[in-house]
């Protein structure tokens, strides 16, 4: 019998592509910040514009990689905005990501990259507002991701849980200088073996771009959490500079878009191949 897709995904909450092929894939893609809803709970207690303008945002992320599907991968987005709730940070009883750090903010984010309140003075969330989007986006968004795996993982054997983010040029408050156009992450190599990283960087390299392995980003906890659950599921982030894609005000740039996404495809290919001869 033949692999056969199963969701459970609530569409509230996040949008499930299943892969269209008939060659299925070990990987699966998760696209947890281009997110643009802005629920009214939050509207009505936003410190300024920018919330409501989604600064934050990993812009068109999940549009970058709707080819994945066609290549017998699943894609899975979250629709709410991660200033609801960010989904690659860990709970507070967790270990933090980057110990000793104040470099990013917490589940509930409370500013902006650049510093700025995301909430009126008064209006920040208590504890059950807390827990309310807890139990609302973020768990389930977990639990799905960890069923998907796991399913594929009862299939193939082995699968690879990819993270999909984008990030501004520039972002002064992590450092000051341009970000490599491709960033690969694996917890320091805790998450999949580091020599896929360094294959995979050798494709981007191959196509012009700049790219680099666990510095400055070291994998989020989307990347640590998925693989931890068990030895057959690993794990891996890649965070894209925006510089890739967009022009000015956030507008796709057409012949950057179609030169990434060519990219894109063969080092996913490639990645498709390290999973499938994984031992």
């Amino acid at each position: 019998m033949g692999f056969i897709p199963t969701t459970k995904a609530p569409p509230e909450i996040l949008d499930f592509q299943p892969a269209e092929s008939r060659q299925l894939r070990p990987v699966l893609i998760s696209v947890p910040h281009s997110g643009e809803e802005i629920p009214d709970f939050l509207s009505q207690i936003a410190a300024g514009e920018w919330v409501s303008g989604n600064i934050d945002c990993d812009w068109f992320v999940h549009q970058i990689y709707d080819f994945a599907p066609l290549m017998g991968m699943e894609l899975v987005r979250a629709r709410a905005s991660r200033f609801v709730v960010d989904l690659n940070r860990p709970l507070p009883d967790e270990e933090p990501l980057y110990p000793g750090s104040d470099r990013i903010s917490g589940v509930l984010p409370t500013h902006t990259f650049d510093r700025k309140p995301i909430y009126l003075e008064d209006k920040r969330p208590d504890e059950v507002d807390f827990q309310r989007r807890i139990q609302i986006y973020y768990q389930p968004y977990y639990e799905f991701l960890r069923f998907r795996l796991e399913e594929l993982a009862r299939h193939f054997g082995t699968v690879l849980f990819w993270d999909a983010h984008s990030i501004a040029p520039v972002v002064k408050s992590i450092r000051e200088e341009p970000f490599e156009h491709f960033n690969f992450s694996n917890r320091d190599g805790l998450t999949c073996p580091l020599e896929w990283l360094e294959r995979l960087k050798l494709v981007a390299l191959d196509h012009g771009y700049t790219a680099t392995i666990n510095h400055p980003f070291r994998g989020g906890n989307l990347t640590r959490s998925m693989g931890s659950i068990r030895p057959e599921i690993l794990s891996l982030q890649l965070e894209l500079s925006q510089a890739t894609y967009l022009k000015e005000n956030n507008r796709v740039d057409p012949g950057k878009l179609r030169k990434l996404q060519l990219t894109l495809k063969e080092i996913l290919s490639e990645a498709a191949v390290l999973v499938e001869s994984y031992l």
